[in-house]
């Protein structure tokens, strides 16, 4: 990260006339960037290392994202667990990057709607598909 911020991040802002360096060299950066990493990494330790000692849960610590397809990158990286539809990760289970979870007693169920201009009538195709869904149902 701290490479890719220094080496690629600012000259970019440079680029984009964001920013304005007068004797300033990208290894600074790098170097800048380690040790701010450095410093975060043993605060987080410490605090974790002092809800422990006292007996106190952990903060809850999260990502949010924006996306579907970021969300499902998120997880195929190993960083938790989502709800999504087992149509948009098929690819992804066949390949076995994810995995289906199944929870016990947890009845899920995705609302499905159907929505048109209120004086269009539905094609035979729609009626069809209403046809067939109504079917699976009962």
């Amino acid at each position: 990260m701290a490479s890719a911020f220094a080496f690629i991040g600012e000259p970019f802002s440079i680029w984009a006339h964001l920013v304005i360096y007068i004797n300033w060299k990208y290894i600074y950066s790098f170097i800048y960037y380690i040790v701010i990493g450095i410093i975060v990494r043993v605060c987080v330790e410490k605090l974790f290392s002092l809800c422990k000692i006292h007996n106190v849960n952990k903060p809850i610590i999260g990502l949010q994202i924006n996306g579907l397809n970021e969300t499902i990158r998120t997880v195929i990286a190993g960083y938790g667990v989502t709800f999504v539809s087992s149509l948009e990760v098929n690819e992804h289970l066949a390949q076995e990057q994810v995995a289906i979870v199944h929870v016990e007693e947890v009845n899920l169920k995705n609302p499905i709607s159907l929505c048109t201009r209120e004086k269009d009538e539905l094609s035979n195709i729609a009626l069809n598909f209403i046809d067939s869904i109504e079917t699976d149902m009962n």
